[in-house]
C-alpha cells in the first residue's frame, strides 16, 4: 500500500512542478496538486460507492492512499451530494490527463510518458484497492475499466492529432482522407469531422468466401462463430426468396455483442461489416467506431447533433458502439439518454442500409437494453464472447508469433502456456484476453532483443526464436 502512496505523492510533486511553469486548472480556483487530490478521492469513493456499499475498510484504503481523514459519514455525505458521479469523474480526470499531455508536449517528454503514467497508476490504485479484501467485485473492475478506456483513447486521440497536425502536408487538406480519425471530403466539405470517430474503410477485395474462411481462422469463439454462420445462411436463403419473388419477413441485423476486454468483439465486427455488403444487406460495408466520447456532447442540445454525424457517418455500413453501458448510467438527466433516442431514431430511418452492433460487459449491457424500451426490441440478437481458454491464448500467441516468422522453443511455449493458464484462473481485475497475449508477445521480442543484440555473427535462427530467457519473468498486472 505504501507504494501507492509514494506514488501519489510523486504525482503531486509533478503537479507542483507543472504549475510554477503555468500548467494547471487555474478555471477550478484550485492549485494543480489540490485538484488531483480530489479527483482522487472522487475516484476512490466512485469505486467504493460502486457496489452501493461503502464499508469502513474502504474508507480506511483511501485514507490511507491519499494521507486524508475520512469518515464513513462523510464519504456517504458526498455520495448522497451527488458528488461522485460517472461523467463527472471523466470529465475531472480527463482533465488531468490533458494537462499532462500539454505538459509532456512543451516540455519534451517523449512517447507522452507523464500522461500515460497517469493512466496507468489509475489502473493500479484501482487493482489494489479492489482487490485489497482478496476479492475483486466484477462491477468495480467493470467501472474502473470502462474510465481506463476511456482515458487512454481521449489521450491516444489528443496524441494522434499533434502528430498529424505537425506531420501533415498542407497539400492534403483538400484530398478526401479516411485516416481512421477523421473524413474529409473534397473541397473541404466536411461530412464528419469528428476526431473520436474512426472509421475504417471496405477496401473491397475480398470474396465473400475469403470473408467466411477469415471468420473460421479466428482463435477460440466457437459459438461465436456458429450463431453468425446461422444469421449468414438466413441472409443467403432470404436473398434467394427474394430474388425468385417470394414474399419477405424483416430480419434485425442489429447485435448485442456482450464480453470482457480482448475477446475479439471489433475484429469479428469488422468482418461482419464486409461479410453484409458481399451480401447485399449494406451498399458500402465501411465500420465506424465509437464510444461515448463521440456521441455525447457537453451542453443541451449538442448531443443530437453529434450523435446524427456520427450516424450519417455509418450510412451504408456498421456502427460499432463500444462501452455501450455508459450511455445509460449517468441518470435521468445525462446526455446519453439523448445519444441513445437519436441513435434509435437513425436506426428507424435507415432500417435498409445500417447496422448497428453495441458492444460491452455482459452484466452492464443487459442493464443497458433495460435502459430504454426500444433498445430491448431492437437488439434481440445477443452474441456472447467468452473469455479465452489458455489453450486458445497459446495458439494466439503463436500465431502473432508466425506472422513474424518467429519460432518458439518448446521450453519457451511451455512456460508460456503455464503462464497463461494461471492468468486465466485468477480473478484479475485487468486481464484483458488476447490484448495481454499482444502485450506478453511485445515484452517477449524485447526481452528476445536485449538477449541477442550484441551476439557477434548472429545466425538467422538465434534471430528468429523465442527462448525460454524471453519469457521467463514477464508479468502484465
Amino acid at each position: 500500500m505504501s507504494d501507492i502512496n509514494s506514488s501519489v505523492k510523486y504525482i503531486y510533486s509533478l503537479a507542483s512542478e507543472y504549475e510554477v511553469k503555468g500548467i494547471s486548472p487555474s478555471e477550478t480556483g484550485l492549485s494543480f496538486k489540490e485538484y488531483i487530490n480530489l479527483s482522487f478521492m472522487k475516484y476512490l469513493i466512485f469505486l467504493a460507492e460502486y457496489d452501493k456499499t461503502i464499508t469502513k475498510e474502504e474508507v480506511s484504503l483511501i485514507n490511507e492512499f491519499l494521507d486524508m481523514s475520512l469518515t464513513t459519514e462523510s464519504v456517504q455525505a458526498l455520495v448522497i451530494e451527488n458528488t461522485v458521479t460517472h461523467n463527472a469523474l471523466y470529465d475531472s480526470l480527463a482533465k488531468i490527463v490533458k494537462l499532462f499531455v500539454t505538459a509532456d508536449s512543451t516540455f519534451g517528454v517523449k512517447d507522452g510518458s507523464v500522461s500515460l503514467m497517469f493512466i496507468e497508476f489509475l489502473n493500479k490504485m484501482a487493482v489494489e484497492f479492489i482487490s485489497a479484501d482478496g476479492k475483486c467485485d466484477d462491477k468495480q473492475a467493470y467501472a474502473s475499466a470502462s474510465l481506463i478506456t476511456k482515458l487512454r483513447s481521449m489521450r491516444n486521440i489528443i496524441i494522434g492529432q499533434r502528430k498529424h497536425i505537425l506531420n501533415a502536408p498542407a497539400a492534403k487538406i483538400n484530398s478526401t482522407i479516411v485516416s481512421g480519425n477523421t473524413i474529409t471530403k473534397k473541397n473541404n466539405e466536411t461530412k464528419a469531422e469528428n476526431p473520436q470517430v474512426p472509421v475504417t474503410e471496405n477496401n473491397d477485395c475480398e470474396t465473400l468466401e475469403e470473408l467466411m474462411q477469415m471468420l473460421a481462422e479466428l482463435s477460440g469463439l466457437e459459438e461465436v462463430k456458429k450463431d453468425l454462420n446461422s444469421l449468414i445462411n438466413l441472409l443467403k436463403v432470404k436473398k434467394l426468396r427474394e430474388e425468385r419473388g417470394f414474399p419477405q419477413s424483416d430480419i434485425s441485423l442489429h447485435m448485442v455483442f456482450s464480453g470482457n476486454p480482448g475477446t475479439g468483439k471489433t475484429t469479428v465486427a469488422r468482418l461482419i461489416s464486409k461479410i453484409y455488403y458481399r451480401l447485399g444487406v449494406l451498399s458500402k460495408g465501411h465500420l465506424v467506431e465509437v464510444d461515448r466520447a463521440g456521441l455525447v456532447g457537453g451542453y443541451v442540445g449538442q448531443t443530437a447533433i453529434k450523435t446524427k454525424e456520427v450516424c450519417d457517418t455509418a450510412l451504408g455500413g456498421l456502427l460499432f458502439i463500444d462501452e455501450a453501458y455508459t450511455l445509460s448510467t449517468g441518470g435521468a438527466n445525462d446526455f446519453g439518454l439523448e445519444a441513445i433516442n437519436t441513435i434509435l431514431k437513425a436506426m428507424e430511418d435507415n432500417r435498409d442500409d445500417l447496422v448497428v452492433i453495441v458492444a460491452g460487459y455482459p452484466d452492464l449491457m443487459n442493464e443497458f437494453l433495460e435502459s430504454n424500451p426500444g433498445l430491448r426490441s431492437r437488439f434481440n440478437k445477443i452474441i456472447n464472447f467468452d473469455d479465452y481458454s489458455p489453450d486458445e491464448l497459446i495458439e494466439i500467441f503463436k500465431n502473432i508469433c508466425a506472422k513474424s516468422k518467429l519460432k518458439i522453443s518448446a521450453e519457451a511455449e511451455n512456460y508460456t502456456y503455464g503462464f497463461f493458464e494461471k492468468r486465466c484462473g485468477k480473478n484479475i481485475a485487468n486481464f484483458a484476453n488476447a490484448r495481454d497475449v499482444r502485450n506478453y508477445y511485445e515484452k517477449a521480442l524485447t526481452n528476445q532483443a536485449d538477449r541477442i543484440a550484441d551476439i557477434p555473427d548472429i545466425s538467422d535462427d538465434e534471430l528468429m526464436t523465442i527462448e525460454l530467457d524471453d519469457v521467463c519473468g514477464i508479468t502484465l498486472d
